[in-house]
């Protein structure tokens, strides 16, 4: 492992600090929003009994507009196990 070199000069030891401080605010906010993030999905699942599993998914989907590629997954998936076990009855 290589070891640090401390700077000697006081801008430079400002301008770390400065950055470090910067990325301690952005970890906070991070913090915050993961626990809104929790709070509001502990919310649907409550008030519209929506499992945390599909409430994951639509959020996932929706974020990163993967619903489209999901939806082709699981068709592919479908003709592959129907093609192997045959089409399964649902009870």
């Amino acid at each position: 492992m290589t070891q640090s070199i401390i700077p000697s000069a006081p801008e430079d030891r400002k301008k770390i600090a400065g950055v470090v401080k910067a990325i301690s605010d952005a970890m906070t906010r991070m913090e915050g929003e993961k626990e809104y993030i929790k709070e509001a999905k502990d919310a649907l699942k409550k008030e519209f009994m929506l499992s945390l599993k599909d409430i994951n998914k639509m959020v996932i989907d929706f974020h990163k507009s993967k619903f489209n590629e999901r939806v082709q997954e699981i068709e592919a998936y479908s003709e592959l196990y129907e093609a192997i076990f045959g089409p399964q009855d649902e009870e």
